[in-house]
């Protein structure tokens, strides 16, 4: 059912008619991918005809109103949730945000929420206090957050994931030395770690916050962080303990990372990597990304777009290592002018971006 969802949310089609089909008794998890059509009074249905419900996730779900988390603040609704997951619920108000975490706080595992301008420090001070057991946290693209944000945050010993991503208006932005404390609090337990667009972040949270912290990362996501250097990166890969077994780094778009940086990130990491993000590394050298290849094996999905020395060897190293068979599903090289029409192809691989590819569609 959960991949009919995804395929009606595709198109836009889920309405507050359609989307019963997904509603049960017996429902402990449900995902809606699409909320844009749905309606205050059907997310307080969603409420009683899921009773048994412990995870929801509503993507999209911009007409959700205050009253929709008054009502499901009530007792006798969602009583075993336990992880609740809100993109885009621009229309609830503070006191909406308190009552709900007053009442459903002490059972939450995971609160994450992305897009909620009206969520306040005071606001965060009730979820700290209610739900000390939290082990995931987002405050994703929530305007308000600055530095004296991260000392409560700092209470919540058993985080694992946590993800502060800025809204990229570039109004805000955490500060080093905030960093740097907050991850001497909760850094040791930290799997996934997300601080996209904090724009004065500088390379003192990478090597002293990161790298002298951290113990058990497997996601790390630092994209759109302009003062971080190639140095200061390849210090962080350097220093950061071999206990952290990285799957997934996103370091997109920080438009000073090279070579030295890509080196050190695939000698620590590239074992283990899943995924990796360096779209914008533009003086990356052709040596330093055929190392991808060599010492990533597991890749599947790669995005190099907009690195200026990828060219037909560098995919042809990423599509046939010289040793093993690549793993690769989706590999991203917009901007990359160099690749021409002999560019190596293997079946099975998706390669998107490649220039000679957009002029032939074009004609």
């Amino acid at each position: 059912m959960d991949r009919i969802c995804k395929i009606v949310s595709k198109t836009r089609n889920l309405t507050e008619e359609n989307v019963r089909l997904f509603y049960g008794v017996s429902n402990h998890s449900l995902v809606i991918y699409d909320s844009t059509n749905l309606q205050p009074d059907t997310f307080e249905t969603m409420a009683y005809l899921n009773p048994n419900l412990e995870q929801l996730a509503l993507h999209m779900c911009g007409r959700m109103e205050s009253r929709v988390l008054e009502h499901w603040a009530q007792q006798s609704q969602l009583q075993h949730i336990k992880r609740i997951e809100l993109l885009g619920p621009f229309l609830v108000r503070e006191e909406a945000w308190k009552l709900f975490l007053r009442e459903k706080g002490p059972q939450l595992t995971g609160f994450l929420i992305t897009n909620a301008p009206r969520f306040t420090r005071e606001c965060l001070d009730i979820l700290v206090e209610n739900a000390s057991q939290l082990q995931e946290l987002r405050l994703a693209e929530v305007n308000q957050i600055e530095d004296s944000w991260l000392e409560p945050i700092a209470q919540l010993t058993s985080l694992n994931n946590l993800d502060l991503a800025s809204d990229l208006s570039g109004r805000k932005s955490l500060s080093s030395a905030a960093v740097i404390d907050l991850l001497k609090a909760i850094g040791g337990n930290l799997a996934l770690l997300n601080l996209n667009g904090h724009e004065d972040l500088e390379d003192d949270a990478l090597t002293e916050g990161i790298a002298g912290n951290c113990q058990r990362l497997e996601e790390l996501h630092l994209r759109l962080l302009p003062m971080i250097t190639d140095a200061g990166v390849a210090t962080l890969f350097k220093d950061l303990p071999r206990t952290n077994r990285l799957t997934r780094i996103d370091m997109s778009r920080c438009h000073g990372l090279s070579s030295l940086a890509l080196t050190a990130l695939l000698d620590h990491s590239g074992a283990t990597l899943t995924f990796l993000g360096i779209n914008s590394w533009k003086d990356a050298d052709e040596m330093a990304l055929n190392g991808i290849g060599e010492k990533a094996k597991k890749l599947v999905e790669l995005d190099i777009g907009w690195c200026r020395n990828v060219n037909d060897l560098v995919i042809g190293s990423l599509l046939k290592p010289k040793k093993g068979r690549t793993q690769l599903k989706t590999l991203s090289c917009f901007g990359c002018n160099r690749i021409t029409n002999d560019c190596p192809r293997q079946i099975g691989v998706n390669i998107v971006g490649v220039e000679t590819d957009l002029r032939r569609q074009r004609l």
